[in-house]
């Protein structure tokens, strides 16, 4: 147990040298800062990836339509593209819950009477938003009424919704090319994502509008013989093993497109498992570099410790002619050892929260706070100051109490 004395006396010794301590000190500082940033940023590319991937589906494979640029005429022959049937055949898969599907819009203005806009322009399937869990914040999605009547009415997302209203939205209109739409619902920030992995930029999500594909296809598709969509979401039931899945869709696929493979495929929980490995070796590489710190840091305190006997062998030698057990001196400088360990972690989280909330500001990086990061850099650095201070103790406990007395 450390007593209040001892806690006042080690707490004085530092302050009698201000700037020994405070050299002593960055190291420790730096060390936690870093860990703590780090984690910090780690959980918050954790977080961004995860909602990236809720975007499409956790239990989702993706497939985009993709031109063959150097083969049009043999790709007009052998494929048209994703089309009503493939979704339907591939549907028919045991292991395929679902199949919802979009086409994108080539836009050519956009604009209310309040300003204008550049988004993507989406008609997509009865089953789209909801599979996207996606909600709105403000009126409504789009019905089965809206599908079945072909209503020109549209929901978009909130980034849309403010550049083009400066009043509420609903109820409002908008022209899309040559085309006036009703706005029934304004899509929740919760649902949009700004995330960005490997393989996947959900980015444009942000910023975009959804007509039903019933209307886009009687009112606004011009060129039939492209694809009739754009992409297919291929929902599995959770048990299907996603990797495999996506490969017998491929193939299914590119047979159906007379080997000719027009379309690319994203299994968004593989990107998700490249991205944490990627993570981990990133919270590697951070984490020994911080540790790099945290050992200079110990040396600092060793230094200073050592500094410290040197200076009070005289002090040293009249508590061991009075009693002093060689434990009681020990006890003394590894509490006072904790003491500037323990100021240095505070200082290092509160160092650390600050280059977090720094890099989330310049860098545009979603950043989380975790606790156990900054519990686990606290203990690291109490580890390693109390290593390092083990041995500047046991030199001040093992001092002869008669020579230390004589010590000039």
């Amino acid at each position: 147990m450390i007593s209040r004395y001892e806690l006042k006396q080690a707490l004085d010794q530092m302050l009698h040298h201000r700037l020994r301590t405070a050299l002593t000190l960055l190291g420790m500082i730096f060390g936690v800062g870093a860990v703590v940033a780090m984690q910090n940023i780690g959980e918050g590319a954790e977080r961004a990836a995860l909602k990236a991937i809720e975007s499409l589906g956790l239990y989702t494979v993706v497939a985009d339509y993709q031109p063959v640029a150097s083969a049009q005429d043999e790709a007009k022959e052998l494929s048209i593209g994703l089309s009503t049937q493939d979704r339907r055949v591939i549907f028919e898969l045991p292991f395929v819950e679902d199949v919802s599907a979009g086409i994108k819009l080539d836009v050519e203005q956009v604009f209310s009477a309040s300003g204008s806009a550049t988004p993507e322009v989406w008609g997509v399937s009865d089953n789209y938003l909801d599979r996207a869990s996606q909600v709105a914040s403000s009126g409504r999605m789009l019905n089965t009424d809206d599908f079945i009547k072909s209503r020109q009415a549209v929901v978009m997302t909130e980034s849309v919704a403010r550049q083009l209203f400066d009043v509420d939205p609903i109820g409002q209109v908008v022209k899309i090319n040559h085309l006036w739409f009703e706005v029934v619902g304004v899509i929740a920030n919760e649902a949009e994502s700004s995330a960005r992995i490997e393989g996947l930029d959900n980015s444009g999500e942000r910023y975009r509008i959804y007509l039903p594909e019933t209307t886009f296809n009687q009112k606004l598709r011009r060129d039939t013989e492209s694809s009739e969509y754009s992409q297919l979401k291929i929902h599995l039931f959770e048990d299907a093993p996603q990797t495999a899945a996506s490969g017998v869709v491929k193939d299914l696929l590119i047979r159906r497109h007379g080997g000719l493979e027009d379309f690319s495929m994203t299994v968004p929980a593989d990107l998700l498992e490249q991205h944490r490995k990627t993570q981990s070796v990133f919270n590697w590489v951070m984490s020994a570099v911080a540790g790099i710190s945290l050992l200079v840091g110990g040396i600092g305190i060793m230094n200073i410790m050592l500094a410290t006997v040197l200076e009070r062998t005289q002090e040293i030698g009249l508590r061991r002619a009075i009693g002093a057990r060689k434990q009681d001196i020990t006890h003394q400088f590894l509490v006072e050892t904790l003491v500037i360990t323990f100021v240095g972690a505070l200082l290092g989280i509160v160092f650390g929260v600050i280059l977090s909330v720094l890099i989330a500001t310049l860098a545009g990086w979603e950043v989380a706070f975790s606790f156990l990061a900054i519990l686990s850099a606290v203990v690291v650095c109490s580890v390693i100051g109390l290593g390092f201070g083990i041995y500047p103790a046991k030199r001040a406990a093992e001092l002869n109490p008669i020579e230390a007395l004589q010590h000039a």
